[in-house]
């Protein structure tokens, strides 16, 4: 289990000593596949209502021209995004679809769950870890893990409710970096907000991959794309399902490109 938590997420790419080869890990975590769980319904009718409204939220998720999909099913995960999870050993206490916590305060994270739905100890034990890191982290996630369970109406509302203002902040940057936002396609914007979200700050942390990606080099992108984190021994290890998901989302733009 742990194994899996700690390849999640990322932080920077990394520069390895001459010489040194970077270890070879590739660990899929899938986004669910229709109804995986609906929730903490305690009906059959609640399940089948619930059940419903997921199914809905991902069709909609489905439309080419919605940037989300991309993220969320990178930072989704059926039986993690219900409670506590520490995606890296620099990540901070996340919840849901890549709420991590660590750099908010608590009163946002505890209106923030308020507004999905949350109740107010749900809200509150979240809201208590803000800010910590790593180890900390760990150590508060492993004594509070029973106050926590998101439902996954929660988890869809939180998202909701977190996105836009990755993209909003992405949108700034790349207007600031004269990135003409009209020309780029679904898939380009996807990537942005998926880099963005994941690494703080697409334009600083990949600065080559953003210029390849938006000047639709696409050849260039797929040199530069991986990402990578440190999992729970220090070692620089690739995000083998996030990598994998956007080689072939470039693979797909560079054929396009050619036709």
């Amino acid at each position: 289990m742990a194994g899996i938590l700690d390849i999640l997420g990322s932080i920077r790419r990394p520069q390895l000593p001459p010489g040194q080869v970077r270890p070879s890990l590739d660990v899929t975590i899938r986004p669910p596949e229709g109804i995986d769980d609906p929730g903490a319904a305690e009906t059959r009718e609640e399940r089948l209502e619930l059940g419903r409204r997921f199914r809905e939220y991902m069709a909609s998720l489905e439309q080419e021209t919605d940037t989300r999909k991309f993220l969320w099913e990178n930072e989704y995960h059926p039986k993690f995004s219900k409670s506590f999870h520490i995606p890296s050993p620099t990540s901070g206490l996340t919840v849901g679809a890549g709420y991590d916590t660590k750099k908010r305060q608590a009163g946002q994270v505890y209106a923030d769950l308020i507004d999905a739905g949350a109740k107010e100890d749900t809200a509150r034990a979240i809201a208590d870890g803000a800010g910590l890191r790593g180890k900390k982290a760990r150590a508060y996630a492993d004594a509070n893990a029973g106050r926590v369970s998101l439902t996954q109406e929660q988890i869809m509302k939180l998202f909701d409710i977190d996105v836009p203002r990755h993209e909003a902040r992405l949108e700034k940057n790349l207007k600031a970096a004269g990135y003409d936002l009209k020309k780029l396609s679904p898939q380009q914007r996807a990537l942005y907000l998926d880099y963005e979200v994941n690494t703080g700050n697409v334009l600083k942390e990949f600065p080559e991959f953003s210029k390849a990606l938006g000047s639709n080099d696409f050849e260039k992108a797929l040199k530069q794309y991986k990402r990578f984190t440190k999992n729970k021994e220090g070692q620089w290890v690739p995000l083998g399902q996030r990598n994998a998901r956007t080689e072939e989302y470039l693979k797909a733009m560079l054929a396009k490109s050619k036709k």
